[in-house]
């Protein structure tokens, strides 16, 4: 009986020593959770590679089975009005960076880069 309550004392000490760690553990954010600094690299990248729409949009319209005059000068100018886009988006995500807007520092852009399978 002594043996018994021996073992159930040293498990109810081990457990009251290790519950205090379990929390730790939840707070840690999860590992492709965005912050700041995933924020500051996207909005610089969206200033940097803003000009590439203007050649990605009319490859888009192409794969849709688009002629070449169409997808050309329907892409060029769809590629600008995106340009534009995602250059102002970058802008404002380079300023707010520090700042969680939208919440949990998510990209206002979708896709959030120019190419959506990067």
């Amino acid at each position: 009986m002594m043996a018994l309550k021996n073992i159930l004392l040293t498990l109810l000490l081990v457990s009251c020593y290790l519950l205090p760690f379990s929390a730790f553990a939840a707070e840690t954010p999860p590992v492709n959770s965005p912050d700041a600094w995933s924020k500051l690299g996207r909005g610089l990248g969206n200033i940097l590679f803003c000009p590439f729409e203007i050649l990605y949009q009319p490859s888009v319209i192409a794969k849709r089975g688009e002629r070449w005059p169409v997808a050309f000068l329907g892409g060029a100018s769809k590629g600008m009005l995106f340009m534009g886009v995602r250059g102002l988006a970058g802008v404002y995500e380079v300023v707010t960076f520090p700042v969680p807007l939208p919440a949990g520092y998510k990209p206002i852009l979708k896709p959030e880069f120019i190419i959506p399978s990067y």
